[in-house]
Formats: C-alpha cells, sequence, structure tokens
C-alpha cells in the first residue's frame, strides 16, 4: 500500500512526457535510515554525552528520473516514506526544560543533571537532484528537499539533578539519581523542513538498484518560536537502500 501511495504521488506531480519518454524510467527502492538530530556546534549547555543510539529506521521511495542531450546530464525527483529518530543520553547545565511534576503539574526553567531523549519521526520527503551519469550504470546526484511531519515524538525524562525554575537563578528543585520526571516537546516539532542530499546510485545488468545518499537539514526539528531549547537542532542522516529501475 505504501508503494502504491508513492507511485500515485509521483504520477501525479510528473508530466507523462517526463515518466515515459525515451530518456526517462522510474526506479523503486526501500531501505534504512542511520543518523541523529544534533546541534552544531555542540552549545555549552551541553556538557557531556554519555550515549547514543542512532537506529535503524525504514525509507520507501518511488522516483522519477529524466536524462538530456548524451545522457550524461539528468534531473530526479522522488516521493520517499521515511522514519528518522535516535535516543540519546547526555549531562547538561542549564538546558531549557519543562517536565511534569508528581502532582501532574508542569514546572518550567533550566535543568541541571541528565536528560535522555527519544526522537522519532515520520516524513514524506521529496528531493529534487541534479544527476551526473559517468555510465548507464553510475548516477551521481545532488540537491533540496522538503519533508512534511506527518507523525513525531521528542520526549524523554531528566534525572540526577536539579531545575531553576524560571530563570538560571531561580527557586531550586533537586532529582536524586533514582529520581526522574518526564519531558514531552513533541506537539512542538516543525511541521515543514528543508535541507540538501547527495548520493550515489548503481544499477547492475539485472536492473537491481544499489544506493547510498546523505542529507543535512537546513531547518531546525523545532521552528524559531520554540523558545524552551534555545539552540537549533538538525536532522542529519545517512540512508542506505536496494531497489529495481524500471526502464533504460
Amino acid at each position: 500500500m505504501k508503494m502504491r501511495f508513492l507511485l500515485s504521488v509521483v504520477l501525479a506531480v510528473c508530466p507523462a512526457g517526463f515518466l515515459f519518454s525515451q530518456n526517462s524510467w522510474l526506479d523503486f527502492r526501500a531501505g534504512v535510515n542511520l543518523g541523529g538530530t544534533s546541534p552544531l556546534p555542540l552549545p555549552a549547555e551541553i556538557r557531556e554525552i554519555k550515549g547514543f543510539n542512532p537506529l535503524l529506521l525504514p525509507v520507501v521511495e518511488v522516483g522519477a528520473n529524466r536524462s538530456f542531450g548524451s545522457g550524461r546530464w539528468g534531473v530526479r525527483s522522488a516521493v520517499r516514506l521515511e522514519q528518522k529518530g535516535m535516543e540519546t543520553e547526555a549531562r547538561v547545565k542549564n538546558y531549557g526544560m519543562v517536565i511534569t511534576g508528581e502532582d501532574g503539574n508542569s514546572l518550567s526553567g533550566f535543568w541541571t543533571g541528565c536528560v535522555k531523549t527519544h526522537m522519532r519521526t515520520t516524513l514524506l520527503t521529496v528531493p529534487v537532484w541534479a544527476l551526473l551519469r559517468p555510465s548507464d550504470r553510475l548516477s551521481i546526484g545532488a540537491g533540496p528537499y522538503v519533508s512534511f511531519l506527518l507523525k513525531g515524538s521528542f520526549d524523554g525524562n531528566v534525572y540526577d539533578g536539579y531545575l531553576r525554575e524560571g530563570t538560571p537563578v531561580g527557586d531550586k528543585v533537586s532529582f536524586g539519581p533514582e529520581d526522574s520526571s518526564p519531558y514531552d516537546f513533541s506537539d512542538s516539532l516543525q511541521k515543514l523542513q528543508f535541507g540538501l542530499s547527495l548520493g550515489v546510485d548503481y544499477v547492475t545488468r539485472w536492473n537491481l538498484l544499489l544506493s547510498a545518499s546523505f542529507s543535512w537539514g537546513l531547518t531546525g526539528v523545532f521552528p524559531g518560536s520554540f523558545e524552551t531549547i534555545r539552540f537549533g537542532m538538525y536532522p542529519i542522516y545517512a540512508s542506505l537502500a536496494v531497489g529495481y529501475r524500471l526502464g533504460r
């Protein structure tokens, strides 16, 4: 069903002449995303990375390709249904935070201590690549992408530290090593994201497609109006996929 949906989107946005001309072809692929979401460079608030799990999350994609002239140059667009996510643990100081207390009420302020984060997003992504084709089997591409957030979570818990309410010198609420409190910023995730991607495709003589790509978000996963985390966090991911090319 996912692949049928993606194909219908490609057919809706691409003119028939692009898809079915002599120098055009379709490809279908599935793979995994591997990476994380990070501020660059690491801000002063993050004092130590205690753990990082990049996860392996699924990607399915339908692409339309077109070559020009001698076939050395071309263009590719695709519709990709993908997940991106990570799990991290860090020690921080004066890190913006909104936590849920034992009484169910929220406390906001600046956290110093340990924080665990779980992030997972489901995205509909449309990349557009300019292609260089050194041969019929090898393509190298780069270009922009736009992602639409379909579903996302960004949550976790804090422990072994203290929260200064309101300001860095506000009232102190302490947590021991065994005490923790949850937080959830899922509703504040950016709905529309932009970035750049590049990659390499290789097609075997049986039209089996092998693909590797890298993407770098230019917009953070939170909008500028989100004031709790006061630095940008950018999605940086690699993707490995296999697929099938339909056409020349």
